[in-house]
């Protein structure tokens, strides 16, 4: 190794007289320069192990690469720094620009390389980590690298744990598969091109400028800082096997998808509003939000573990999108934000669970031969409701017009109208027990009650006809009682079976009744009250089916005689078991 320094006649590096001594320096010397040596071009391609040029104040023009294997020393006195060729470091040491404009790149190279700033570099051209494995950044205080030319991220490059250094990008294209982890400012025209792009664990920060996002997207795997006001992403996706917290310092907006990928838990934290046009999860962890999130296009549920969406501690975050869909088999859901809200229709094309405590609002829903279920409060707003599977979230009619269609099989324990208009030319089915109807003015086509106690907050219609099981005792409570078409029950098949009505509240029937025990197994209709009457009403006109059945405490004096062949009548009016025929055979008395 030997110390090389420049001649005062300067020159090309390649040319002997360039040099005191008459040879070039090499890949193992050092380089110097004094006070009066005069300018150098770097001709061709060219190394050395450290170039220190304390005294220098010629010009040093880069028309072709140096690379240096160790300490890089220019200083403010020097003349300027011509050429667009780079400056490549190989070897971790300190740097220093002495102010100087680097007209050229800097490549940072090497294997698991240190570079400390000793001062702010600015570079015309292209900032390009591309060593062959992690690079790490370091200086004594606060630096900053500003580049024009672009930046191109080909490993992991971090800082030194107690300094933080940051590149400040006013140019150029952000490209690379590596992951950048040092504070980034965006602050000028910026192309981020097609395809994924890293970054995580710092701050990103956009000022300025116009940022082109085409194709592009940028993956978040750990904790990470975004202020980025101003400015649009086009995709967004957050990785890794563990949650981390992605720290808002400003609104976020994104024109493409939000993806979760996550297992764990995803924090946005920060009470600024997020604007995305679509958002999926696919992840076994939670999105959990704090400030506002609008979806322009779809919300997309897909896993076949835990997922969720949820709100950060003491905070009552909403997410509206345009509609949902959710994708995959067996998936168990937790929805925890105040609510929800889907301005067009929810999809369900796989069993899913949907629990927690926020609210989901939807103008329609469709779920297939799928199980919908869980406890979520599932409030539907207008569009279809419909799906040959079970439903199986607290239901709630909350306002436009809702259609519904086919049968709705309804595992929910509570189905409320709280206004709108719902047109249900359909059969409803409810097996919860205990369960809770408040329907009205809804005019179900037909309804089949499960054997439970069913409280009636509202009339229950159905105008064709209402079904008690014969699979156990049905009991109403509630103030309120039924009006339908045809009153029946299923044929009773092993035990004796009780519908106890209640008392004083009045339950209609406008065309047929046709309920009935056997010789050997008995209904009883019973009043809840030991002696006062519910009311059974059974209009003129309609026709009678009713056999072996027990009447207690019935009044069904404001309708017609109700004649039940083979029963027991006690304490009731208007009741009449003379008529010898078999409960086979309908009458209809005027």
């Amino acid at each position: 190794m030997a110390a090389k320094v420049f001649s005062d006649a300067g020159g090309n590096w390649s040319s002997n007289g360039a040099w005191v001594g008459g040879s070039p320096a090499g890949a193992i010397d050092t380089v110097t320069a004094t006070g009066t040596s005069g300018n150098i071009t770097i001709d061709v391609p060219s190394a050395c192990t450290s170039i220190i040029l304390t005294n220098y104040v010629g010009i040093l023009t880069f028309n072709a690469t140096l690379t240096v294997g160790g300490t890089v020393t220019f200083v403010s006195g020097m003349g300027t720094i011509a050429g667009t060729s780079d400056l490549i470091c190989t070897v971790g040491t300190t740097l220093t620009s002495g102010t100087k404009v680097l007209s050229g790149g800097l490549q940072l190279q090497g294997t698991n390389q240190t570079f400390t700033l000793g001062d702010n570099w600015s570079i015309t051209g292209v900032l390009n980590f591309n060593g062959t494995t992690g690079t790490v950044i370091g200086c004594t205080a606060v630096k900053t690298i500003t580049v024009a030319g672009g930046l191109t991220v080909g490993v992991t490059v971090t800082v030194n744990s107690t300094n933080t250094p940051a590149i400040s990008m006013t140019g150029g294209s952000w490209t690379g598969t590596g992951i950048l982890r040092v504070n980034l400012e965006l602050k000028g025209t910026i192309t981020l091109l097609s395809g994924t792009l890293y970054y995580d664990t710092k701050t990103l920060t956009y000022t300025s400028g116009v940022i082109t996002i085409t194709g592009n997207t940028i993956s978040v795997g750990t904790n990470v800082t975004f202020n980025t006001s101003g400015m649009n992403w086009n995709n967004i996706t957050t990785t890794g096997g563990t949650g981390f917290t992605f720290t808002l310092s400003s609104a976020l907006n994104a024109t493409g998808t939000f993806t979760c990928t996550t297992t764990g838990t995803v924090t946005m934290f920060g009470n600024y509003a997020v604007s995305v046009a679509a958002l999926t999860m696919i992840c076994t962890g939670s999105l959990q939000l704090y400030g506002n999130w609008t979806v322009s296009g779809a919300l997309t549920m897909s896993d076949t573990g835990a997922c969720g969406i949820s709100n950060y501690a003491g905070q009552s975050p909403t997410l509206q999108a345009a509609s949902c869909t959710f994708t995959t088999g067996t998936g168990y859901y937790t929805i925890s934000i105040v609510a929800i809200t889907i301005t067009g229709s929810t999809t369900v094309s796989a069993s899913i669970t949907l629990n927690g405590t926020g609210t989901w609002h939807t103008a329609g829903a469709s779920w297939g031969a799928y199980t919908f279920g869980g406890s979520i409060s599932f409030y539907v707003t207008g569009g279809t409701f419909s799906g040959s599977g079970t439903f199986g979230s607290y239901l709630y009619f909350a306002g436009g017009t809702v259609t519904c269609s086919g049968t709705l099989t309804v595992s929910a324990a509570t189905i409320n109208w709280t206004s709108g208009t719902v047109v249900a030319p359909t059969t409803l089915v409810c097996t919860a027990n205990p369960l809770t109807l408040t329907t009205d003015p809804i005019q179900w086509n037909s309804v089949t009650l499960p054997s439970a106690t069913i409280t009636l907050n509202s009339l229950l219609t159905a105008t064709g006809t209402l079904t008690l099981p014969n699979s156990g005792n049905v009991t109403f409570v509630g103030s309120y009682g039924f009006t339908c078409g045809t009153f029946t029950n299923t044929a009773l098949t092993n035990s004796a079976r009780t519908y106890t009505f209640v008392h004083g509240v009045t339950y209609t029937v406008t065309g047929t009744i046709s309920v009935s025990g056997n010789a050997s197994v008995s209904l009883t209709l019973i009043s809840d009250h030991a002696t006062l009457k519910a009311i059974i009403t059974v209009q003129r006109g309609a026709t009678q089916d009713i056999g072996f059945v027990t009447a207690t405490r019935i009044d069904s004096s404001a309708g017609q005689v109700v004649y039940d062949y083979h029963g027991t009548v006690t304490t009731c009016l208007n009741w009449n078991t003379a008529i010898g025929a078999p409960a086979t055979v309908a009458f209809t008395f005027a």
